[in-house]
């Protein structure tokens, strides 16, 4: 990118219209006994019970697919939990379902699709001692609620209290104790790596997981467009991309996730919702300039494209 648009680079942004959550609901998928997305029922702890009776279903089906390193997952009739490395490319093989209840939990062989935001790494095992390596974020913000041990969600909640006070690096120890430090990148090795973290993410006896907070998109200023798209459309193109784009729920996200399906590394919104990209996006979008009729929501304006760009780092 040239030199003299550096300026027009405005913030860092985590996917979703809501900063507490760490999955963004993409609609309602139709399954079938050969699943379009498979199962990871019975293949981790934190998927406790029958799944029709699992309490935070959502929440610990998100976890599992994270602790994997996945980024999208189903839950399906109350609970059920699937996801794979490839579940992007695979959840709409039966096609739109409208069996999905209102509860985020789908419907009878209706899989409620969710994408993981690129929102946090993990980055390995490290070992600890009294002489912390990262300084403890307990009893200083309310997310942090109760004993870490017995804590819900620990690592989102971790995450949450690291990333308010603009931390880029946060730990997860002994099942939920939480540390991070605006210098945590620099001192988190300092007593070496450990093999004591427990598989479900959080952590283990004097064992730090730690993790990365990153982002999804990066939002790169407003450019002026016409008829003559700077950036070709991808309506019509994607079924993530549903109904009319001006009236679509989550349109930022959903752009973001068709470009990102298809390998392309800049995407375009515009007018409310109006998604475009290409391969070649990058060496386009500055055709007419740039514009000031981006609106502050992110999603553009008239003639106006908000450009993103998806770090690299958030495909692997």
């Amino acid at each position: 990118m040239q030199s003299y648009y550096v300026g027009f680079i405005l913030t860092m942004m985590v996917a979703g219209a809501d900063s507490s959550t760490d999955h963004i609901k993409l609609g309602c998928w139709a399954d079938k006994a050969d699943r379009a997305v498979p199962t990871l029922e019975g293949t981790d702890p934190i998927l406790d019970g029958n799944y029709v009776t699992r309490e935070d279903a959502i929440e610990k089906c998100c976890q599992a697919a994270m602790n994997r390193g996945y980024k999208y997952f189903v839950v399906q009739n109350g609970g059920w939990c699937g996801s794979s490395c490839n579940a992007e490319q695979t959840y709409m093989k039966y096609g739109p379902s409208a069996n999905c209840q209102s509860d985020g939990e789908g419907g009878p062989w209706a899989n409620q699709l969710y994408m993981i935001p690129c929102n946090h790494i993990k980055l390995g095992c490290w070992a600890d001692t009294a002489d912390r390596a990262v300084p403890t974020l307990e009893g200083q913000d309310p997310l942090l609620d109760g004993q870490y041990e017995t804590r819900v969600n620990p690592i989102k909640k971790c995450f949450l209290a690291a990333k308010s006070r603009g931390y880029k690096y946060f730990v997860v120890q002994n099942g939920g104790w939480c540390g991070s430090s605006c210098n945590a990148e620099e001192t988190y090795m300092k007593h070496g790596p450990s093999t004591n973290c427990q598989s479900d993410g959080e952590g283990g006896p004097w064992a730090n997981q730690l993790y990365m907070i990153t982002s999804s998109y990066i939002k790169l200023g407003c450019w002026a467009d016409k008829a003559d798209r700077a950036v070709p459309t991808l309506e019509g193109q994607d079924p993530i991309l549903d109904g009319p784009y001006e009236t679509r729920v989550y349109p930022i996200d959903k752009c973001y996730q068709a470009a990102k399906s298809r390998g392309y590394k800049y995407f375009v919104v515009q007018k409310s919702g109006w998604c475009g990209s290409s391969c070649t996006a990058e060496e386009t979008y500055m055709k007419y300039g740039p514009s000031t009729n981006c609106q502050s929501d992110g999603e553009g304006g008239p003639w106006a494209n908000q450009l993103y760009m998806i770090p690299s780092g958030c495909h692997d």
